[in-house]
């Protein structure tokens, strides 16, 4: 908690300010409670087929952590009725850094996380693409994966099923961007910042999902998320 007090000759007052709350991941290793996140990046156009490439910044309210044991039931709010998914890989920056080269950049990584992201089309009158990337929930991630625990992602399959039918096939091999210039590139862009999620990007995926969706998705290495829109 945060105090303010103030005083004049005939009244005094104190005002008292609630903290931000913090948003944090837990971690896929006994010896960490949790990682906060700081911000959370987004990637569009970084695989063949996707469009022109871009990064953006995404609010803390789209993280949804799931759990990386049995099949979690998701809360499916109106907005996410309707959405197209895809799977991406999540980036956890783990020390502050600005303009790091390409092959240092891969250090500043803590550890790495599956995730889905959940996305519509909105008119620019309601936020454009930006409205369509920022739904409240609509990014959910698994469990960080500390680096030492993880196998090197740079060659990783990546794969998405909803109702048990694939609907996206990628290899982190084909990023436009790989793993290591993205991290680069955000660096030299804005800097990243301990607690930064950086995400990869995804494979063309034109597969809408509706309340009672079963959706698996998983990175080769990293892990698999397996939850139902309820």
């Amino acid at each position: 908690m945060f105090c303010a007090a103030f005083s004049s000759e005939s009244e005094s007052f104190v005002f008292v300010f609630s903290p931000r709350s913090q948003c944090v991941l837990s971690v896929w290793d006994k010896r960490y409670q949790f990682f906060p996140v700081n911000a959370i990046y987004g990637c569009l156009g970084n695989f063949p087929g996707t469009g022109p490439f871009s990064l953006f910044s995404k609010s803390l309210s789209t993280l949804f952590q799931v759990s990386r044991k049995g099949v979690e039931r998701v809360p499916c709010s109106g907005l996410l009725e309707g959405c197209t998914a895809s799977v991406q890989l999540a980036v956890a920056v783990g020390r502050d850094v600005r303009d790091v080269p390409a092959e240092d950049a891969l250090s500043c990584v803590w550890g790495w996380s599956v995730a889905v992201s959940l996305t519509r089309d909105v008119p620019e009158a309601e936020g454009g693409v930006q409205g369509g990337q920022n739904l409240p929930g609509s990014l959910l991630m698994t469990p960080l994966r500390p680096v030492a625990r993880a196998l090197d992602p740079v060659s990783s399959d990546m794969w998405l099923y909803i109702d048990n039918q694939k609907v996206q096939a990628a290899n982190t091999a084909q990023m436009l961007y790989p793993l290591a210039e993205l991290v680069s590139l955000a660096s030299r862009l804005w800097g990243l910042r301990a607690g930064d999620i950086l995400l990869s990007g995804s494979a063309p995926c034109e597969t809408a999902v509706h309340a009672g969706s079963q959706i698996e998705a998983g990175v080769g290495g990293i892990g698999t998320a397996r939850f139902i829109l309820a």
